[in-house]
């Protein structure tokens, strides 16, 4: 059973918005293209994110949005699992020192 934890309509996410993500999921986010001054209050994303939390505990989150500022995370915690689905675009993850960039149709 789904419980939706936080549905929202197409919006703008702001630097400020990734700061609460990051502290309800243990991650550090980064963005090396705005200097200090600039950070507070920067938007990042524009489009839908919907968080949904599973009756096992297992967290899942759905994005459809389009990146307005580039940004890198860093986990704080492990994850036994990590599901990344790209549809359009394209992310790069990197793994102890190594780009993997992920595009659609990639498995």
């Amino acid at each position: 059973m789904l419980q939706s934890e936080n549905t929202s309509a197409k919006r703008i996410f702001f630097v400020e918005d990734f700061q609460i993500f990051g502290e309800r999921y243990g991650i550090d986010y980064r963005f090396p293209q705005l200097k200090d001054e600039q950070v507070s209050g920067s938007p990042v994303l524009q489009g839908n994110v919907e968080e949904m939390t599973l009756s096992s505990g297992i967290s899942l989150t759905h994005s459809d949005v389009r990146v307005l500022q580039p940004y890198e995370t860093t986990s704080r915690h492990s994850s036994p699992l990590y599901m990344l689905v790209v549809l359009e675009g394209c992310v790069t993850l990197t793994l102890n020192g190594i780009d993997y960039p992920v595009r659609p149709g990639m498995a």
